[in-house]
């Protein structure tokens, strides 16, 4: 299986963990956490997809460190733009964007692994 496709396969795992997780969540969390979750997968899908396309190749290092610049500076642009506009759930917003993003670096791990040991 080719390392773009198990990168695809893991991100719909993830996405199906999430919403599980929302829902076990109590409802005053759900909405904050859902938004968090939702912000995590469009910043970090389309990074991830290609750091994987550029695995192997000299440009994956540059990549890499674009897509950890981009992370940081989106958790930092959300937790500015929140403190900015009173959001009152903005702990939990900003802890589940940056676990979503965990996770979803892991997801690319995964894929990145599987895909070394072919």
């Amino acid at each position: 299986m080719k390392v773009v496709r198990r990168y695809l396969l893991g991100l719909a795992a993830a996405a199906v963990v999430g919403v599980g997780v929302v829902l076990l969540l109590p409802g005053r969390l759900q909405g904050a956490i859902a938004l968090a979750i939702v912000m995590g997968f469009l910043i970090q899908a389309p990074l991830g997809l290609v750091l994987v396309r550029a695995f192997g190749t000299e440009r994956f290092l540059a990549v890499w460190g674009l897509g950890m610049g981009s992370r940081l500076l989106a958790v930092g642009l959300f937790a500015f733009l929140g403190m900015r506009m009173g959001i009152p759930a903005l702990e939990p917003l900003l802890i589940g964007l940056v676990s979503t993003l965990f996770c979803l670096v892991l997801v690319e791990a995964g894929a990145l692994l599987k895909g070394e040991a072919e």
